[in-house]
Parts: C-alpha cells; sequence; structure tokens
C-alpha cells in the first residue's frame, strides 16, 4: 500500500456507514410512540435476531456485561435501527433518484 493509498479508519468508517438524517430518527421515534416502546423494541430484537444474529448475540453479550442489561440492549438495537434504515433511504435514493 502506498502513502497515497494508506488506510485512514476514519475515512472508511464515513464511507461504509450512513450519516443519520433527523428526519429519519424522528419517524423512528414517531413509530415507537405510535406502535408502544416496548413492542417495538421487541419486535426490533426479533428482526435484528433474524436478520443478523451475530449484532443480536453481541447485543445480547454486551447487556450481560451492563449494570443495566435492558437499556443496553434497547439503545445498541435503536443504532442498529437507525443506521440500517438510513442505508436503506440512500441505497434508495441513489438508485431512484431524489
Amino acid at each position: 500500500m502506498t502513502e497515497r493509498e494508506s488506510f485512514d479508519p476514519q475515512e472508511t468508517s464515513n464511507q461504509l456507514l450512513p450519516k443519520v438524517n433527523k428526519d429519519l430518527a424522528g419517524a423512528i421515534m414517531a413509530e415507537m410512540r405510535e406502535q408502544g416502546n416496548e413492542e417495538f423494541i421487541v419486535n426490533l430484537i426479533r428482526q435484528i435476531e433474524t436478520e443478523n444474529p451475530t449484532v443480536s448475540q453481541f447485543l445480547a453479550n454486551m447487556g450481560k456485561l451492563s449494570k443495566d442489561t435492558k437499556m443496553t440492549m434497547e439503545c445498541g438495537a435503536l443504532v442498529y435501527e437507525l443506521l440500517r434504515r438510513q442505508a436503506l433511504a440512500d441505497r434508495m435514493k441513489k438508485e431512484f433518484g431524489q
């Protein structure tokens, strides 16, 4: 790898992870209110278990290490969902235009 091609972790993470739009975050919050926070989170964790078992197991393990297992898993699941939905929105925007 040349100096010009050197690895920059910050640059790489910015390319791989989407920047979440505040409107998308607001939409998730509204969906949580409509569905009920508990039900929304339970469904989300089930979805992650199916779609990405490694992330699900990681969340469970981190929850066990935390003083607040439930909150740790909920926060991790919500961040996952924010990134997942933003990646989907970005892909749709790229494929179908604005």
